[in-house]
């Protein structure tokens, strides 16, 4: 896709570059004019809300399902209007408080690789949001519970102890992997497709998966053991009446065995084919060959 770049400074607020093209064929204006051109027509019962170090440059990008899309952004004093649309609109934009409020009908929103300028994130009052990527940061709360028709989450990289998606039925990609996530309820995702989640330290995962019908892809990384595999194993839904197998990948860390004769039996039984890596990402091509500890 076509992508729009913006970036704000104090001096000059914004530069927006629009989808469209002026009769002069410059598709360059400035933010103040589009501030009182569109600031009455942003719809501002829709909202994302970032926590944020003041006085920081913030990523973003999103998209909108229709084209002259108004948004606007509220940071302390700071306040700019600009359009978007069906392609993603880049700014960088200069933070003046620890909050960032995002006013507009956006469907697909990024934020990822602000590290710790960027530690919370609310999009429940975004309701039309369907697809969300915060990757690499320090977000330690993750707010989804009105998001209804979210499709795909990736939220991997943080500092996330919990995540409840209990509310977001419309669920097929969940990406939580590289936080400190132990355990997870996804019964009420039943079109979930695809999981990537990560054990860390010593935890075990506690995460049930049986009546995710639809699941086919199941990434499992970090201090996974034998017996992570063998429980997560009993709790992945049975494929077995299905022509094409499951996918579960699992990057481990050490060099602990991770299949056994049990593991290579329910796996088949429930047609899922396992692939492992070591930490290095190393592929074992034959598992059969690699050390079996029971």
């Amino acid at each position: 896709m076509k992508k729009i770049s913006i970036f704000l400074t104090i001096a000059l607020m914004a530069i927006i570059y629009s989808c469209g093209n002026s009769e002069n064929g410059s598709n360059e204006q400035n933010s103040d004019s589009l501030v009182t051109e569109t600031a009455e027509q942003v719809d501002n019962e829709s909202q994302i809300t970032l926590t944020v170090k003041s006085g920081e440059v913030i990523k973003l990008e999103f998209s909108a399902d229709e084209k002259n899309t108004q948004v606007k952004i509220v940071s302390g004093e700071r306040d700019t209007s600009f359009v978007i649309g069906e392609d993603y609109t880049e700014i960088k934009y200069l933070s003046d408080d620890n909050t960032m409020t995002i006013y507009g009908n956006i469907t697909k929103f990024y934020c990822d690789r602000n590290y710790t300028n960027l530690t919370g994130l609310d999009v429940s009052k975004n309701t039309n949001l369907e697809f969300l990527y915060c990757v690499y940061n320090n977000i330690k709360t993750l707010n989804i519970g009105q998001n209804k028709v979210i499709t795909t989450i990736q939220c991997m990289q943080n500092q996330l102890t919990q995540l409840d998606v209990s509310n977001n039925k419309s669920l097929k990609t969940l990406y939580c992997g590289e936080n400190d996530i132990i355990s997870i309820d996804l019964s009420k995702n039943t079109l979930l497709e695809n999981l990537s989640i990560s054990i860390r330290k010593t935890a075990t995962l506690n995460i049930d998966l049986r009546q995710n019908k639809k699941l086919k892809s199941l990434d499992i990384n970090g201090d996974v053991t034998s017996s992570d595999v063998d429980k997560l194993l009993d709790f992945l839904p049975d494929r077995s009446r299905q022509e094409k197998e499951g996918l579960f990948i699992i990057t481990f860390k050490g060099n602990q065995g991770i299949m056994n004769s049990s593991i290579k039996e329910k796996s088949k039984n429930k047609n899922w084919d396992i692939l492992l890596f070591t930490d290095k990402s190393n592929y074992i091509d034959n598992p059969d060959d690699y050390d079996m500890k029971k």
